[in-house]
């Protein structure tokens, strides 16, 4: 699997994207939606799995999940889990790691 650098060092991600912040990113051609919590980087699909609203314009919720802006539907940011009780397919995840590379993604 492809991994890309998002960010050098884990500080510039902690400036770039402060704690419950989210980020969209673009990498193959794939939207991405990158959130920190207190656990550390999570990524996962842009679109939410119910009518395809734009997840980085979501609320980062404790206990790593992520809220979708349109409908509130409620979302595991580990595993990609819906958690509302709705049956929304979960989301596509990709792992992320910080290394001495900086904060990467695995596509």
């Amino acid at each position: 699997m492809p991994q890309y650098v998002l960010f050098p060092t884990l500080a510039e991600a902690d400036e770039q994207v402060p704690l419950y912040a989210t980020a969209l990113i673009r990498a193959d051609k794939l939207e991405i939606c990158l959130t920190h919590t207190p656990e550390g980087f999570f990524a996962v699909s842009n679109e939410c799995t119910h009518q395809r609203a734009a997840m980085h314009k979501g609320r980062v919720l404790p206990d790593c999940k992520i809220q979708c802006p349109w409908h509130g539907y409620t979302f595991s940011l580990k595993n990609g889990e819906e958690l509302s009780g709705n049956g929304c397919p979960p989301l596509k995840t990709y792992p992320i790691t910080v290394s001495e590379k900086g904060v990467e993604i695995e596509l």
